[in-house]
């Protein structure tokens, strides 16, 4: 009788990614229907940064050089700036809130998908996903756009680790490929960021 009910709760991935998405509308309803993120961080320093992005793009003109402060200073050698994030372009459909919720959004779908390569059901996994995006940690992490976007290889390269030990070489191989290149990804955004 156990193994029955075991499979009767089984969730379908759609079914789990339905509930992460849900709840990750539901806690940021207010900005997805068109607040801005303006707390700390966020409106001092990173919202204002997205819109000088946002406005040298629009304008045609490499982001390389903001014109507003200082008297002039270097914009894409700041790593705060986060011009070479493949995602920052999409700023000029999205704008700063939606582009800072859209990395929030990959970063809940790689950990999502980090989880299920551990081997955590499609349940566990987004159970897993929700804790995140509940926690308390997670509460101030989308003013600070940069590191949401940063973190967001971190999860798959940790649950490939484990592969690395494998006794089938091309289990070991595919691991470090994709632990690699997410470690790559982060290190180059760091970089970049």
């Amino acid at each position: 009788m156990a193994v029955g009910t075991a499979r009767a709760f089984r969730l379908p991935a759609a079914a789990a990614v339905t509930v992460v998405l849900a709840a990750f509308v539901a806690r940021f309803h207010a900005f997805l229907s068109g607040g801005t993120l303006y707390r700390r961080d966020a409106g001092f320093f990173f919202v204002p940064w997205r819109s000088v992005l946002e406005r040298l793009l629009r304008a045609g003109e490499w982001p390389v050089w903001n014109d507003g402060m200082s008297g002039g200073r270097a914009f894409a050698a700041d790593p705060n700036a986060a011009v070479f994030w493949p995602l920052s372009p999409l700023v000029v459909l999205l704008g700063p809130t939606g582009l800072a919720f859209l990395n929030v959004g990959l970063l809940l779908a790689v950990f999502f998908l980090a989880l299920r390569r551990m081997g955590l059901s499609n349940a566990g996994s987004a159970s897993g996903t929700l804790v995140l995006l509940f926690s308390g940690v997670f509460q101030s992490l989308p003013v600070f756009m940069t590191t949401c976007a940063a973190a967001a290889p971190l999860p798959l390269a940790f649950a490939e680790l484990p592969r690395f030990s494998s006794a089938d070489s091309r289990e070991r191989r595919r691991g470090l490929v994709v632990s690699a290149l997410n470690i790559l990804l982060f290190a180059s955004f760091v970089r970049a960021r």
